[in-house]
């Protein structure tokens, strides 16, 4: 079984035979037949590490999941900072060799990463129209353009572009409103959310400053990287709540687009929702109820016949009938979705008839 598992997880394999190889390099270093040859046996060293795991890495992983070729490149890369490791200093003549290829494979990849990004804003402008939301056109884009693209891996790209873009772009950006007649209802306002983000925003940067003139004092890179790391923190933050501005609900022709900022996303169709109303301790006590409030507790349930998948941040998805949502207008959502719903029913209603 364990054998079969090894097989059926071809980037675990290739863990575990780089690591073994790695592990017979090093010691064969510090052999005596390794110290009274040093040239043949260094020039062999060096192509285990450099050639053999990015080869072995092609050959397990790249073509058994159908990975982009440019995946090898950081392989690569990593393969020639770990031989500089292993490698006694001496011994680094056909290792300098090799490191004279990795300007030409970051210039490749460079250039690859170029054309794809070119390819992908080709699609997002092809695709945007058929999109209410910026995040769903650039994944729907990003899968286009990069078809071999894990869709885990797609969806956290897209996470990560999303957040940043909204919270460095999102204070200038302007709220596009549609004319296409469909209602769209915000929900950003609920719970206080600017202002505990500008409290928890002010917190973070008073705590990082102190924190960072602190350990400047002991090791000024450990200093800068907590101060970058909570910057980014807070740009995810931020990121959020101009997603939560940008990214309405919406009551379409035929179905209903429910959005949380960048936490939650579903897209459920008119015909499958039992009722929408003001939520209870009793939904809210449902094993399966999901608060997609923006914050503190939902005040209205998305009551469903059967289960839908909401996705959510990094691919996470949750299986649920009973979705919680907040907006800033309850009276004005209530009265678009029971009317999509009561025209969802007569459709219904004429299709039996027929």
């Amino acid at each position: 079984m364990r054998t079969k598992s090894l097989i059926g997880n071809p980037l675990l394999l290739f863990a575990l035979l780089a690591a073994a190889l790695l592990a017979a390099e090093a010691w064969i270093t510090g052999t005596a037949d390794f110290a009274a040859h040093p040239e043949v046996l260094s020039l062999a060293v060096t192509a285990d590490i450099v050639v053999a795991i990015p080869l072995l890495y092609y050959l397990l992983v790249v073509r058994r999941k159908r990975l982009p070729v440019i995946t090898v490149a950081p392989v690569f890369v990593l393969s020639l900072i770990v031989a500089g490791k292993i490698l006694p200093a001496a011994q680094h003549t056909y290792l300098d060799y090799a490191e004279l290829v990795a300007p030409l494979v970051e210039l490749s990849v460079l250039v690859v990463i170029a054309l794809k990004l070119r390819t992908v804003a080709g699609h997002y402008r092809r695709l945007r129209r058929s999109h209410a939301y910026f995040p769903e056109t650039l994944e729907a884009s990003l899968r286009a353009a990069v078809p071999t693209f894990p869709p885990l891996v797609a969806s956290l790209l897209t996470t990560e572009v999303s957040l940043i873009s909204f919270g460095v772009t999102g204070w200038v950006r302007r709220t596009r409103h549609a004319d296409d007649g469909r209602p769209r209802f915000s929900y950003h306002r609920q719970g206080g959310y600017a202002f505990v983000l500008g409290f928890l925003a002010f917190l973070v940067l008073l705590e990082t400053g102190v924190a960072h003139l602190l350990l400047a004092r002991w090791n000024t890179t450990v200093a800068w990287i907590l101060t970058i790391a909570s910057i980014y923190t807070l740009i995810w933050f931020f990121g959020d709540f101009h997603a939560s501005r940008f990214q309405p609900m919406v009551a379409g022709d035929d179905r209903l687009h429910v959005r949380s900022g960048m936490r939650w996303r579903a897209d459920i169709p008119w015909q499958q929702i039992e009722v929408v109303r003001r939520a209870t301790s009793a939904d809210r006590k449902q094993p399966d109820f999901l608060n997609a409030a923006i914050m503190g507790e939902a005040r209205l349930v998305i009551v469903l016949r059967e289960p839908a998948t909401v996705h959510g941040l990094l691919g996470r998805t949750k299986e649920t009938a009973h979705i919680g949502v907040s907006v800033d207008d309850e009276a004005a959502f209530l009265a678009a979705v029971n009317g999509k719903l009561a025209a969802a029913d007569c459709l219904t209603g004429l299709s039996a008839l027929q």
